[in-house]
């Protein structure tokens, strides 16, 4: 089973999975890579890429936006309270409709309150005025529908802000609804900011509030608590910050109550060709080449960025996790490449590390879902966003589809099935679950309204249907173990003999007592009288295992395989809580040793555990193994996996028997017989059994 999320096809459905598993030279240090991709609007693409190598995971979450599709729209979202507040980017979705798909946006200060570094333009108007004294990117889209990025630095962004009062004095002003320092800069702001004004502060000196309804001066205010912000008017404000130069004296002497105020914006680049901007960091691609990055971009960790395919018509949102325990996040260099493969012509870099978060919303799906897998474990409070608005009318009904809560089950646990519905512009529909019809294609199974209780082990595929429309989901079901031996149908005595094998934890005494050499004279002498290869999960005592005489297998170090009649038996090292941890060169070795061997039996030694306490530290590294071995399952083979753990058990997965080994324990107030065991395997032609035996029966 492929533990990684499924997206299943509907009939009619522009949906497409591919999954690869290629062996590669070590050149790339690619052995495993998925790509999913999701028509979630029209206009609209959602890919997934999962990539797994030398460095661990590649998570890219990536979605395409066609600018000339009229059914959707690009927008800037802020905070309900305005662009002073910082929130996550779920509650800046929740109060937008129809969102399709957004990412983080702006860099910003981690100050109270705040505003982004960037500009924000929404046609033609300033809503922020970018920063010019440091070199951070723009993304324009012009009035033709095209999109740029550039540096609106004081080369290319020129502005002359000013104030004009009715006696003829004029005022200068820094920025409209951007934070200056201390605002010693006499600074404008509106309802885009917030509800109020910053007021007096007891860290900063004389503040002073000009409020404007309707271009009139109605009040001036110093060292005045906070203020609302008139809904058709603004505030011009100025302090003399910490240094007390700031130009609050400017505001005083300058205007009078009732005095006319006229706002003057001299601005270049020409507002009027611009549709929307916002700001961003540093340029990563140009014209298809990576360039000289303007900020420091080293260091692999999470990363959000824009690209602008070639004909300047379809944008790509792409987050990368990184900071997790699969995840590794990648530096400024690899972003841009990545970029660049993907499909861009120019590419900007927005903010990221713990501010990475994408959202988007699955076909059939009502509301967007944070869809990354953000670095603080929660969603961080940010200070803007860029979302993708559909605005196309509902129409009739296009697809369905099909889910289930969990696709791994067990014989006679049932799992929840669920059916969504969407338009022809991939719109979310409504469903009557009463005109949805269950039928199951292959596998046993019943149903019980939107429930499913599994027959038989293997895969089980559902299908349903509604108005004509079917769509279809698989359920690997497993046999329930649940640790237990003697539930295994496998553990009984064989009835045909064939060749043997002897499984043990291992045997490493501290104090080599009495007892403890009678046990390893025991093992050598049964080894050594009735079997033929030996395989020990944990370490071996040296007058153990110098006595053996037939081939004799130890997990505790190393990789390898060897070959026994038709059987392999493959070593793996994942001492260090993980196969690539340990020595990634394991992976293209294991997957060319799969995909070549025509053995019909599979054993797999190990000294820790795949899953549970004490084993891979990475779970899709450990998902990706149990995969991989389900799939010689799934082609008929028998799979059984061998590692060190407190007690002999067993647990089904896929197909496949995890064993769990027992560990050496020499304590003299125990019976012998129930502390000594080991498994003694019967390999024939037909079948596999085998049984727990004790070294003193």
């Amino acid at each position: 089973m492929n533990r990684f999320k499924r997206i299943t096809t509907a009939v009619g459905l522009s949906v497409i999975m591919i999954i690869s598993m290629t062996i590669t030279g070590f050149a790339d240090q690619i052995v495993y890579e998925k790509v999913e991709d999701e028509v979630i609007s029209n206009g609209v693409t959602y890919k997934n890429i999962l990539r797994f190598g030398k460095n661990g995971w590649l998570n890219l979450n990536a979605v395409y936006i066609d600018l000339r599709d009229t059914g959707i729209e690009l927008d800037v979202l802020m905070s309900s309270s305005g662009l002073s507040t910082k929130e996550p980017l779920s509650a800046m979705v929740e109060n937008t409709g129809n969102v399709v798909s957004a990412i983080n946006g702006d860099f910003f200060y981690m100050l109270s309150p705040d505003s982004p570094l960037g500009a924000i333009i929404k046609n033609g108007e300033v809503i922020s005025t970018p920063i010019t004294v440091h070199d951070y990117a723009t993304f324009f889209i012009d009035d033709t529908g095209e999109a740029f990025v550039d540096y609106w630095g004081k080369e290319y962004w020129k502005d002359e802000l000013y104030a004009t009062t009715s006696s003829g004095i004029n005022i200068p002003i820094s920025a409209i609804n951007k934070y200056t320092d201390g605002f010693q800069y006499i600074m404008l702001i509106d309802r885009n900011w917030g509800t109020h004004s910053p007021g007096f502060n007891a860290g900063l000196q004389d503040m002073v509030e000009v409020v404007v309804i309707d271009d009139i001066v109605v009040e001036i205010r110093q060292g005045q608590p906070s203020v609302e912000i008139p809904e058709d008017g603004y505030i011009l404000l100025a302090s003399k910050g910490k240094s007390a130069w700031g130009q609050s004296d400017l505001l005083l002497s300058g205007v009078e109550v009732g005095d006319g105020i006229t706002i003057n914006k001299n601005i270049r680049p020409d507002l009027e060709n611009i549709k929307l901007a916002f700001g961003g960091g540093t340029i990563l691609v140009k014209d298809g080449q990576v360039v000289s990055f303007t900020q420091n971009v080293s260091g692999a960790h999470p990363r959000t960025a824009i690209g602008i395919t070639w004909d300047r018509s379809k944008l790509i949102f792409v987050t990368i996790d990184g900071r997790h325990t699969s995840y590794t996040g990648v530096d400024g260099e690899q972003l841009a490449e990545i970029m660049i493969e993907l499909g861009s012509r120019d590419a900007i870099m927005m903010d990221g590390g713990g501010s990475t978060t994408m959202m988007k919303r699955g076909q059939g799906e009502f509301e967007p879902k944070v869809i990354n897998h953000p670095s603080d474990g929660t969603e961080r409070k940010i200070i803007n966003g860029v979302a993708v608005i559909s605005t196309a009318v509902p129409g009739r009904l296009k697809g369905i589809k099909v889910e289930v809560d969990d696709e791994k089950s067990f014989v006679g646990v049932p799992r929840k099935i669920d059916v969504k519905a969407f338009d022809n512009n991939y719109n979310p529909l409504g469903v009557d679950y009463s005109r949805v019809n269950l039928s199951l294609k292959s596998g046993r199974g019943t149903f019980n309204g939107m429930n499913f209780i599994p027959g038989e082990p293997g895969k089980a595929v559902i299908c349903a249907e509604y108005f004509g429309i079917t769509s279809e989901v698989t359920l690997s079901v497993s046999e329930d173990l649940s640790g237990d031996v003697g539930a295994d149908k496998l553990n009984r005595p064989y009835e045909i003999e064939g060749e043997k094998l002897f499984v043990h934890g291992g045997i490493k005494p501290q104090n080599y007592t009495l007892l403890d050499k009678i046990a390893i004279n025991k093992i050598g002498s049964l080894i050594n009288n009735n079997y033929d290869l030996s395989l020990f999960t944990g370490d071996i005592d040296l007058r153990l295992s110098d006595n053996i005489e037939g081939q004799m297998i130890s997990a505790k170090s190393g990789y390898g395989s060897v070959e026994q009649g038709d059987s392999l038996i493959i070593k793996l090292d994942n001492s260090k809580d993980g196969i690539r941890q340990t020595d990634f060169a394991q992976w293209p070795w294991l997957q060319n040793l799969i995909n070549t061997t025509s053995k019909k039996n599979i054993f797999v030694v190990m000294s820790k555990p795949i899953f549970g306490s004490g084993g891979f530290t990475d779970k899709l590294e450990a998902d990706l193994l149990a995969d991989t071995l389900a799939s010689l399952s799934e082609k008929g083979k028998r799979v059984f996996v061998f590692y060190e753990g407190r007690d002999i058990s067993v647990d089904m997965i896929d197909g496949v028997r995890y064993i769990s080994t027992g560990i050496y324990n020499s304590d003299v107030s125990k019976d012998p017989r129930e502390i000594f065991k080991y498994i003694e395997f019967n390999i024939g032609d037909k079948e596999v059994t085998y049984q727990i035996k004790s070294l003193f029966e």
